[in-house]
């Protein structure tokens, strides 16, 4: 998603004061990927107003004679010494590149961002970074950061650890209107220092896209306010998620938790996911998440849990809840829970929708019969659906029974072919044909498991080389989703292609590979205009040949 941002300035002085006043328009869509955003903020509610003390030192004032304004020249070492000498700063509104030594923020510190300013990740083979670090700091306020990371230019390749905004430990921190893109591990990262977990933070209006992993990973916390964030497009690395708490051992904690009004789009792994399993081991432990009015389209899959069953000398209590949840377009299945509430976790989801692949919102009964037909087994005496606002004539609670079927898709569908393979109807309801309406190319299969679905079928075969489709259609505006998986090559730069819808080309440099590694399904959706009865379909060669495992056609 491209957001533009409209930001008007007054400057007023009084006493020595400045007070800037911050308009920021709504996050405008584009109209061929971003469907979330176009209503993630009130335009009232964007408004942000923060005092400059009058004594804040303006950080340009420590580069050296001549300094450059187009974030060419590493000024890491220079900005670090001014953040440790002054409580008090201000970026300026221009570029600013670091290295990946990157900034270390200490406690009692208040530093602005103007409209313009945006750090830099000059890019490095590290396996990890951090371009603003808090650790075991304490009384901390950033305001308006913007940070681009490396991770299309990244010189190494291993590691998942590069991050945008990290907290270890610490207090009292809150961080307002941050964005943060193209990491190469996660947009914000809250964690342990030393064993001292994060306690009060506040993040509001986070803006967290493209980056590799996850928008923003929570591992450990006691006290959390995520409110308005804005987390899409995560791919690369597991678990590609928009919003992810993950403890990584049995000393964490993940409680009081409220996240408000969240919005997550296009996800490669999971819009939200959360995974209590680590703590396990760590005696009693409680959590409690408060997620409400949490709206996803178009990840893979909306909410996941997990959870394990318990060592016997350890339990897990506490609640997740989920309050006015929609979940929409999945392309794999609205939730998915594994081994949840196998040690007295509660699970709810109050007043659900669910919205299907064409975007129509199921049914009462049919969201039950989905949302309940996709909680594991030995979770369902701790899951409870309830309808009550929205559904005032049905109230379904407790314990839940196994139903295994999935709604139907409407007919909106005007085309579907399993690529190289059989006739085949996957977990979002579409029936996908056995291959058809093609020319050229040639068959590969094998027999590979895919991650991060239960549809492996449609990706274990493939149509390569010089081939096209040419499917006979209703002139029209119809969404393509092309269907990929790397199941043959085993590292990035093996193969890169071009996609041509009508002529078009709609996608560039294609290295299935690099953008989510090997035996890992990846989804493109494309808007097209059909004119004359026939969708065509072609690929052309840049690296090795061009390949598809399957594709749908919508119609609009």
């Amino acid at each position: 998603m491209k957001r533009k941002k409209d930001l008007f300035k007054k400057l007023l002085t009084f006493s020595g004061l400045i007070t800037i006043t911050f308009f920021f328009s709504q996050c405008k869509k584009d109209d061929q990927t971003s469907i979330v955003s176009e209503n993630r903020v009130d335009p009232e509610m964007a408004v942000m107003s923060t005092s400059i003390p009058a004594d804040a030192y303006y950080i340009e004032k420590s580069l050296p004679s001549g300094y450059v304004k187009d974030g060419s020249r590493d000024y890491t070492t220079l900005l670090q010494s001014a953040i440790l000498k002054y409580p008090n700063i201000v970026f300026p509104a221009f570029p600013i590149l670091i290295n990946d030594n990157g900034l270390t923020i200490p406690s009692n510190r208040n530093i602005i961002f103007l409209d313009g300013s945006e750090l830099r990740m000059k890019p490095t083979s590290q396996a990890g970074y951090g371009m603003l670090t808090m650790r075991n700091a304490t009384n901390v306020t950033l305001t308006n950061p913007v940070l681009k990371g490396d991770r299309y230019k990244h010189t190494g390749t291993t590691g998942e650890w590069g991050m945008g905004i990290s907290i270890y430990g610490g207090s009292n921190i809150t961080v307002l209107s941050p964005e943060a893109r193209e990491m190469w591990g996660d947009g914000i990262y809250v964690g342990v220092e030393n064993g001292i977990i994060p306690k009060n933070i506040t993040i509001k209006d986070a803006i967290l896209e493209y980056n590799r992993r996850d928008g923003i990973t929570i591992v450990a916390i006691d006290g959390l306010k995520l409110e308005r964030p804005y987390a899409a497009f995560s791919n690369g690395t597991k678990p590609m998620a928009g919003i992810a708490f993950e403890p990584n051992n049995s000393k964490a904690e993940i409680k009081n938790v409220l996240i408000t009004n969240p919005r997550t789009e296009g996800n490669a792994g999971h819009g939200m996911f959360v995974d209590f399993g680590n703590l396990m081991g760590g005696g009693q432990k409680t959590v409690d998440v408060t997620v409400l009015n949490h709206t996803d389209v178009k990840s893979k899959i909306g909410m996941t849990t997990m959870s394990r069953v318990s060592d016997g000398s350890s339990t897990i209590k506490g609640d997740l809840k989920f309050v006015n949840p929609v979940w929409g377009q999945n392309t794999d299945k609205a939730i998915f829970t594994i081994l949840y509430g196998a040690n007295d976790v509660r699970l709810t989801m109050e007043n659900p929708i669910v919205k299907n692949i064409n975007n129509t919102q199921l049914s009462k009964d049919a969201t039950y019969t989905l949302l309940a037909s996709l909680v594991n087994p030995k979770a369902r005496d701790y899951t409870s659906i309830t309808f009550t606002s929205i559904w005032p004539n049905m109230t379904l609670t407790g314990a839940l029974t196994p139903i295994a079927t999935v709604p139907t898709v409407s007919n909106k569908v005007a085309f579907a072919v399993n690529v190289g393979g059989s006739a085949f109807t996957a977990s979002n309801g579409i029936s996908y044909q056995a291959d058809k309406s093609f020319s050229g190319g040639y068959l590969y299969k094998n027999s590979n498991a895919i991650a991060n679905t239960s549809d492996d079928i449609l990706f274990q075969s493939e149509r390569y080389g010089t081939f096209g489709y040419s499917v006979p259609v209703t002139n029209g505006t119809y969404e393509v989703t092309l269907r990929f998986a790397e199941i043959f090559q085993s590292s990035a730069g093996k193969r890169q292609f071009d996609t041509l819808i009508e002529g078009n080309e709609v996608v560039s440099n294609l290295d299935i590979y690099k953008s989510v590694g090997k035996n890992v399904p990846m989804d493109i959706v494309k808007t097209i205009t059909v004119t004359d009865g026939i969708l065509n379909l072609n690929f052309r060669k840049d690296i090795d040949n061009p390949k598809l495992s399957a594709f749908h056609v919508i119609a609009k």
